[in-house]
């Protein structure tokens, strides 16, 4: 149990536990590197030396080594994490225990004696969470340590099944970090090596972990789509020349799904396109090409960064508009992470999340607003949970019905776990005012392009008032972009704008109207 005190609290200094994070970061860096290495070198043995008894020992010795280094990584990783989060926390506390000492000396006419013991309920609390941080980053360094004669490797864990990974499914994103967090280095390795398809989609799993399970998953529908593909061509082939049992209808079914392949296979070349940019890291944290298709794509680590932008798309949205929604997510992350003095302390999300209405009659329901809340929930719950940071911000930009899907969540059940919402080319937010969603006082904001159709009353406002109207209560801020889907131009005020609402930089914000939180 932790013995922490007040003055210890008062007297915390991260400095030398900023040299220890760092030295645990090289480590996990070079354990990564050297996994690399291995499974490359792995590959090269296979091409140079594919049979015999000393190749297959060899081969053998080397997936040992792949294993070793691989187990290693994860708990040095939640070591490094652990140390990180509670150096971050012990210093917010320790900030906020020194400001309310100070504001308690500046304070009233009671002795100085007299008003620190009118403070101490909550002195008392700060103290309390810096025992709970301790106490916590303890555990997880006694837990993850290696041991002595057998390493990381912890024997006697059973192995996962895949039901019992599956059944996270149906698990609440906080639920989900404490099973992952409880798993052995093992069982985190087999879940993502067998079971990625499940873990790639778990809210709650870090991101790290959720990129490599993605990416496998990207590899093995890929290669099943280009099977598929092959089959119907072959088929449309022997149809089309006699062969077989001759069925026009079978011919025309077969080339609407090759054609739906086809599309499938495109979108995710897109997505790989996009994960294979230089540049900023970019992480696959969700994924499936079915129907319209899924693709969670972030640009930076949003468990590692300050600040991230959630942006959400809307009408007729799906895998094939990866490329150009990735260019927008890039600029506003660009142009957030310029505002702020550390770099790479902004990641955006490309969160094509949910189903988006297509140019029919489900664009003026709100059936996929809500289905689409539901996840987006979820998935912003998920980023909570595996935050490395007591103190992150997040912004939910919703474009078009984007907006309605993010203002349902943030009107439903407990809300949703962002500071800011921004609605851009909106047509209604679904509530009558801002007050009505659950987001403190100042912290929706609204903008439009002057010939936005969507956005105005004679286009499609059709959920709800206009939220650019003054008795909406938005802060409706400039914008200097034309038509509906420019919002995000690189060097325009309209993306400065939401850049410092990002960062939470709001005094300057360019209002049309609107009276921005404190900064």
């Amino acid at each position: 149990m932790s013995t922490l005190t007040l003055a210890d609290l008062l007297a915390f200094n991260p400095a030398p536990y900023r040299g220890v994070i760092r030295a645990w970061e090289v480590l996990a860096e070079q354990l990564d590197q050297t996994a690399g290495d291995l499974l490359r070198a792995g590959r090269t043995l296979h091409q140079h030396w594919p049979a015999g008894e000393a190749s297959r020992a060899a081969h053998h010795r080397n997936g040992d080594l792949v294993r070793a280094v691989s187990d290693a990584y994860n708990p040095v990783r939640r070591i490094l994490d652990a140390l990180d989060t509670f150096t971050a926390g012990m210093v917010a506390l320790r900030d906020r225990a020194d400001d309310l000492i100070e504001r308690v000396g500046r304070s009233g006419p009671l002795s100085a004696a007299g008003r620190l013991l009118q403070a101490d309920p909550f002195l008392d609390a700060a103290v309390a969470g810096a025992r709970a941080l301790d106490e916590k980053c303890a555990a997880v360094v006694r837990d993850n340590l290696p041991d002595p004669d057998r390493g990381f490797v912890v024997l006697g864990a059973p192995p996962l099944t895949r039901a019992s990974v599956a059944a996270q499914l149906r698990s609440a994103p906080a639920a989900v970090a404490q099973w992952w967090s409880a798993l052995t280095p093992v069982q985190q390795e087999q879940a993502l090596t067998d079971f990625p398809d499940i873990v790639g989609r778990l809210d709650g799993v870090p991101t790290v972990d959720r990129d490599r399970a993605n990416r496998a998953n990207l590899a093995v529908l890929t290669a099943e789509l280009e099977d598929r593909q092959a089959t119907l061509r072959i088929r449309i082939t022997e149809l089309k020349a006699g062969q077989g049992q001759l069925s026009t209808v079978e011919l025309l079914d077969a080339g609407h799904e090759l054609s739906r392949v086809a599309s499938s296979l495109a979108g995710l070349a897109q997505v790989r396109a996009e994960l294979d940019r230089p540049g900023v890291p970019r992480f696959l944290i969700g994924l499936d090409p079915a129907g319209d298709g899924v693709a969670v794509i972030a640009a930076g680590n949003p468990d590692t960064a300050r600040h991230t932008a959630i942006w959400v798309p809307g009408v007729s949205t799906d895998l094939s508009d990866t490329a150009g929604n990735m260019v927008r997510v890039d600029n506003l992350r660009t142009a957030a992470d310029q505002l702020t003095a550390t770099p790479s302390d902004v990641a955006a999300v490309m969160w094509l999340g949910y189903d988006t209405p297509g140019l029919d009659p489900t664009m003026a329901t709100m059936a996929k607003a809500e289905a689409g809340a539901a996840k987006l929930d979820r998935f912003v719950d998920g980023l909570a949970e595996t935050h490395n940071h007591t103190d992150s911000h997040r912004t939910a930009v919703g474009h078009s019905y984007g907006s309605v899907a993010a203002a349902t969540a943030a009107r439903s059940g407990d809300g949703l776990d962002v500071e800011d919402l921004v609605a851009l080319g909106s047509p209604g937010l679904t509530v009558s005012r801002a007050a009505e969603l659950q987001l403190e006082p100042g912290h929706v904001w609204a903008g439009a392009a002057d010939d936005d159709a969507i956005a105005w009353p004679l286009g499609l406002a059709v959920f709800g008032p206009n939220p650019l109207s003054p008795s909406f209560k938005a802060n409706a801020f400039t914008v200097d972009t034309a038509g509906h889907s420019a919002y995000w131009t690189a060097g325009s005020e309209s993306l400065e704008n939401q850049a410092r609402i990002v960062v939470g930089r709001y005094g300057d914000v360019s209002l049309v109207h609107g009276t921005p939180p404190a900064s």
